[in-house]
C-alpha cells in the first residue's frame, strides 16, 4: 500500500491510496480495500473509487485506489441516501 496527499486540479488536498497484492498477480479484494480504508483513511471520512471510462482507463498494474477528499468535512460522494428495510443506506 502506498499513501500519499496532494493538491489536485480542484484546488482541495486529497489522499491517494494504492492497494495491491504482494505477489502483483491478482487484483486486491474487497476485503483487501476495507482494510486500507480502515488503516489509512478511517471510518469516520468518505473515499471513493474511481471507474473510468474506457478511453481514460490505463491499467499498468493490478492495483486499486482510494481517494478521500481531505478539505470537505462531509465529503465529496453523490448523495443516494435512501430507507431499506427501515435502515438508512447509501
Amino acid at each position: 500500500m502506498i499513501e500519499s496527499i496532494a493538491v489536485e486540479s480542484d484546488g482541495r488536498r486529497w489522499l491517494h491510496v494504492s492497494v495491491s497484492k504482494p505477489t502483483k498477480k491478482k487484483m486486491p479484494s474487497y476485503e483487501d480495500i476495507q482494510t486500507a480504508r480502515r488503516l489509512f483513511v478511517g471510518d469516520d471520512r468518505e473515499c471513493s473509487m474511481v471507474f473510468p471510462s474506457t478511453e481514460r482507463y490505463i491499467n499498468i498494474n493490478p492495483v486499486l485506489h482510494l481517494w478521500a477528499c481531505l478539505d470537505v468535512p462531509g465529503g465529496v460522494l453523490l448523495q443516494f441516501e435512501g430507507q431499506v428495510r427501515g435502515m438508512l443506506t447509501v
